[in-house]
């Protein structure tokens, strides 16, 4: 389903309804997160690989950005799984059981005893020194590792952070990634993510990531090293070129924060999304959509009851609503989800999450 055409079937719920007055983007958006509360969309579900564990005991690994419930996370070589616990109870029990931490509003996946990933810092962006391209100057307020993040004006021309490194090699991380946290405020403005990996000037690696799926705020940019392009014949690398190119005309604030390369992952995390819109004209996933033609990531079932939700969150804010109208409503919406339950009974238990750093899921995981 359309947001336009989700837009047309609540104003047809009521009498006069297209000449409501409001915000529609931001009612569906409203509309979906009621829903999560109750439901957990199959078509919401996700699985992302996991990178990072460089600690010594306790291991934290970078989790999606767009994670809302987390499910599960399991070890893809040894089907080994750990449940999700919140972080109070995780420091008392956590056998069998992962949590989620957050860092300068960037989440974390905390495990303990599990193995690490290879990896190999190429810049920990903790100084100046031995850069150039870009100016950078030291963040000390706003950083996700070490003491201090660099950060930039990037532009549509001022693009390029060049380093050098101490001749690594990387034949181990041909089938890994390679990744850096930036803190982006503008998004949309991103015209171009790219990381090139230099021997010498005629031998190099460039490797591009999708810009698709950024967001305003921090970001982890993954570079999936297997889809390089070469260039002559590197060997080991002694330079690194970090591209981050704007749209012609716009320019922003970038801070960048360690970029590692890591080797395959062997951890996996499932989790649900709260991004339930596609933006018709980027492919990006969102939370609250942009226009009429973006697309409503939900099946059936569940778009029909985010129209009852949006309903509701209408009649709660129109003035002249009658108390009447929004008593149907929730009956309505009652009699979907008692429906949907009785169809799916694994879901009958929702979920739900709070937003603060101790994650709320009301003991689903824990039992």
């Amino acid at each position: 389903m359309l947001v336009g055409e989700a837009k047309i079937r609540i104003q047809n719920k009521f009498e006069g309804g297209h000449s409501i007055d409001t915000d529609w983007n931001l009612v569906l958006q409203e509309a979906v997160e009621a829903m999560l509360i109750q439901i957990n969309p199959p078509t919401l579900k996700r699985t992302s690989a996991l990178y990072g564990g460089t600690n010594e005991k306790v291991s934290e690994y970078y989790a999606p950005r767009d994670l809302y419930k987390p499910i599960d996370v399991r070890d893809v070589r040894t089907d080994q799984t750990w449940r999700y616990t919140r972080p109070a109870q995780f420091e008392q029990n956590n056998i069998g059981k992962f949590t989620i931490n957050y860092r300068n509003g960037l989440p974390f996946v905390k495990i303990v005893d599990v193995a690490k990933n290879k990896h190999s810092v190429l810049d920990a962006f903790e100084s100046t020194t031995n850069k150039t391209g870009v100016p950078l100057h030291s963040n000390t307020y706003h950083y996700i590792t070490g003491s201090n993040a660099l950060s930039g004006n990037f532009s549509d021309t001022n693009t390029d952070v060049i380093g050098s490194v101490a001749s690594i090699d990387i034949s181990d991380f041909i089938q890994g990634v390679a990744i850096v946290v930036a803190h982006i405020p503008k998004s949309f403005d991103v015209d171009e993510l790219k990381l090139t990996l230099k021997t010498d000037v005629d031998n190099y690696y460039v490797i591009s990531a999708d810009t698709s799926y950024i967001v305003d705020g921090w970001n982890l940019i993954v570079f999936d090293v297997k889809n390089k392009t070469t260039t002559g014949a590197p060997t080991l690398i002694n330079e690194y070129v970090l591209t981050i190119k704007m749209k012609d005309g716009k320019s922003q604030q970038v801070t960048i924060d360690n970029l590692t390369l890591y080797e395959t992952s062997q951890l996996n995390i499932e989790y649900y999304t709260n991004r339930a819109f596609l933006d018709s004209e980027t492919g990006k996933t969102l939370v609250r959509p942009l226009r009429d033609e973006d697309e409503i990531l939900l099946g059936t079932d569940e778009a029909g009851i985010l129209v009852y939700e949006g309903c509701r969150v209408i009649s709660v804010e129109a003035v002249k609503s009658e108390a009447k109208a929004r008593e149907d409503f929730t009956t309505v919406l009652a009699e979907k989800y008692s429906q949907y339950w009785k169809d799916r009974p694994s879901q009958e238990m929702p979920m739900s999450y709070n937003h603060s750093i101790d994650i709320d899921i009301n003991g689903y995981y824990d039992s």
